[in-house]
């Protein structure tokens, strides 16, 4: 029984010395790329969600200040543009923007989508909502718009964010913004932090906290949550497809480009769901599409594949469930003289308010908003200062 007992402990010494040993070369030799800790919350607006579908959700009354990000992904561009840092207000409810009185509101329109609507790496006034918010006003319009946007969620966490959030507001229009990378039906990712937070997301043992740790406080545990997701990429893409290349790749050429793509029909069958459910509450649908940056320009650099068949997929679809789509992607096209994206997908402050106007133009044309003719011409409705 001692010999057995003390086999075990010689064991598990040489298992505790052969760890650490492992764990000091990796550190001396093999440091990783990123050096900063992984966090749930980098930009300071979050917090975990009682619901496991969000999994999180805007902290009420969280004000943040993050830089940003501005990243040159076209062959022509030769310099970076400066980095500004901009301001993030949450306000009572977990909404971007100013506060709502629920008991006591005017008739609403709620934009719901992810980070584009969010207006990631915005000021609060540079958001596509508030720029929209803004032309109303100018038109007299009562409506006010409520940013329902989270960064980082897809379709599925986008209709259960209208269940938990949203639908209690009673709003009189829902618009869903929809953005290429919605299809991504992952887990409920939390892509507003950074990749590494998805790689530790999805790996399959311990209590996300406790991976959370030992992510940042061990490079083996680090090696070995980033082996199995590089393996799980190539057995499941769809479930672990990454933000990049590779992922935009198999947005575009696969569920884009085939209505019978599995990852594309689970999103459908999302839409299509949250479509009847604000329905049935009273609030008229659209779906609006916003395009991503190499839809518009021709020399991006991830021009390798055909953007066109997605368009036509979203239109189908909005056909398909008897939505209206709202696709801005002509309106940026007649504007690519300008630099209207800050990355491959967010907007920056030119496409935002290039949003706020199609969007407007829209709602005025299809009798959805009525225009004051007498306040302002159709010219200066649609021409908003920028923001300093």
């Amino acid at each position: 029984m001692k010999k057995a007992l003390l086999s075990i402990l010689l064991a598990f010494t040489a298992v505790v010395i052969t760890l650490g040993l492992a764990e000091i070369i990796l550190r001396v030799f093999f440091p990783p790329a990123v050096s900063d800790e992984v966090k749930l919350d980098m930009h300071g607006i979050y917090k975990l969600s009682d619901d496991p579908i969000l999994v999180y959700e805007h902290r009420p009354e969280a004000k943040s200040e993050d830089t940003q990000r501005k990243i040159m992904l076209r062959k022509n561009e030769k310099t970076a543009p400066p980095q500004p840092t901009v301001r993030y207000s949450i306000n009572n409810l977990g909404f971007r923007g100013e506060n709502i009185n629920p008991d006591d509101t005017p008739p609403l329109l709620v934009t719901l989508g992810d980070s584009n609507t969010f207006g990631l790496g915005l000021n609060d006034e540079d958001t596509f909502p508030h720029r929209l918010q803004m032309l109303l006003r100018k038109s007299s319009s009562p409506l006010q718009v409520v940013n329902a946007g989270v960064a980082g969620y897809s379709t599925e966490t986008e209709r259960r964010f209208y269940q938990t959030h949203v639908r209690n507001l009673k709003p009189e229009i829902l618009l869903h913004i929809w953005c290429m990378n919605d299809v991504i039906e992952t887990p409920t990712a939390t892509y507003h932090t950074d990749i590494r937070m998805v790689m530790v997301h999805h790996f399959p043992l311990f209590e996300e906290k406790t991976r959370l740790m030992l992510y940042n406080k061990s490079h083996i545990f680090k090696r070995i949550v980033e082996a199995y997701n590089l393996i799980m990429l190539d057995i499941n893409p769809e479930k672990f497809a990454f933000v990049g290349a590779r992922d935009y790749r198999w947005m575009f050429q696969k569920a884009l480009a085939d209505p019978e793509n599995a990852a594309w029909k689970r999103t459908a069958e999302q839409m299509e769901k949250l479509f009847e459910e604000a329905r049935a509450d009273g609030a008229k649908v659209a779906l609006v599409l916003i395009p991503f940056q190499n839809q518009i320009y021709e020399d991006s650099v991830f021009r390798y594949y055909d953007p066109a068949p997605a368009r036509k997929q979203l239109a189908d679809f909005a056909a398909k469930v008897n939505v209206p789509l709202i696709d801005v992607t002509d309106d940026f096209l007649k504007n690519r003289e300008k630099d209207l994206f800050m990355d491959i997908c967010h907007l920056d402050p030119e496409g935002a308010q290039i949003t706020a106007e199609s969007i407007y133009r829209w709602l005025i044309e299809n009798g959805w908003v009525k225009e004051n003719i007498e306040s302002e011409t159709a010219g200066e409705q649609n021409q908003l200062p920028a923001s300093p």
